[in-house]
């Protein structure tokens, strides 16, 4: 928890810590660009409604007859993530990244780098029941070179082939 700097948290506030990749991530293969879409929910009386308001529509109408609302895509984009594999703690991070990144730009397994990688320490709760959650987020991407790709198992006759016209 150190590396993050939890232990100087001050008044239970949220805050933002730069981190360096290599450190943390080791080395970054991307897998996949998410894009998360704005909606809006539409009442029964054809009134446009937030998300937010969505959610406190579903946790007011849990004692009465809840009629849910339609949701309808705006297509604006709300966020934007990179789900990258870390090599270092070999499994996979997400990442938020700024919302004009061109994600068709990155190839699956692409190694990357992160510029101005840094991770918001969201604190939940109190006393015993406090909670840290972390948010990585970048503001760009850097495309490093292929992962190397491992060879597939070759099938005898055609080592012995290739041994063949070797000769």
């Amino acid at each position: 928890m150190a590396k993050y700097g939890i232990e100087t948290f001050k008044d239970g506030k949220n805050t933002r810590f730069t981190i360096d990749q290599e450190e943390v991530y080791g080395k970054l293969y991307a897998t996949r660009v998410e894009t998360a879409y704005v909606f809006e929910y539409i009442d029964e009386n054809g009134e446009s409604h937030s998300e937010d308001e969505q959610t406190k529509h579903q946790l007011l109408s849990r004692t009465q007859n809840f009629v849910p609302w339609t949701p309808n895509n705006t297509g604006e984009i709300g966020s934007k993530s990179l789900i990258a594999y870390s090599e270092k703690r070999g499994e996979y991070m997400d990442i938020k990244l700024p919302i004009d990144f061109d994600g068709d730009s990155l190839g699956y397994e692409e190694e990357v780098v992160l510029k101005g990688l840094n991770v918001l320490v969201n604190t939940t709760g109190s006393g015993r029941n406090k909670q840290y959650v972390f948010y990585a987020s970048t503001e760009a991407v850097e495309k490093v070179g292929q992962a190397p790709k491992q060879e597939a198992a070759k099938p005898k006759e055609q080592v012995a082939q290739q041994t063949e016209n070797k000769k």
